[in-house]
């Protein structure tokens, strides 16, 4: 899989593709990045500055002494935190989901035929 064969949604807001090619990059260097995963790393993206944009509402009602709107805040937040965690966990981007997956092998050898010795017809299993 190449990098140029991964392409940011068009959905994507414009301020998170370079997020989303630097994220992309990671995975693809590991192995684990598809262009099937491109929707989950964007979805990833849009939830993550959400959780942000809310974590910042929540602080400035704190401030202001507004609990109710913290409250309100809170709610909201938490559901980008699940949307962000669930794309996080199917992506491997946390520490558990990271020791949960298998990372195929790279220029694994193949193994060798114990038949070859034998001739063709052998090794081929005629």
């Amino acid at each position: 899989m190449s990098f140029t064969s991964i392409e940011a949604p068009e959905y994507l807001p414009k301020n998170l593709e370079s997020k989303f090619y630097d994220y992309a990059y990671k995975l693809l260097d590991i192995g684990i990045m598809t262009e099937l995963d491109e929707d989950c790393l964007a979805n990833y993206l849009i939830s993550h500055n959400l959780y942000l944009q809310y974590t910042n509402k929540i602080s400035q009602a704190m401030r202001a002494g507004d609990l109710d709107k913290a409250a309100d805040y809170t709610k909201v937040q938490d559901r980008y935190f699940k949307q962000m965690r669930a794309c996080a966990t199917d992506l491997g981007l946390t520490i558990s989901s990271r020791c949960k997956l298998v990372v195929p092998e790279k220029d694994e050898q193949p193994k060798e035929n114990k038949f070859a010795k034998f001739g063709t017809k052998a090794a081929s299993g005629r």
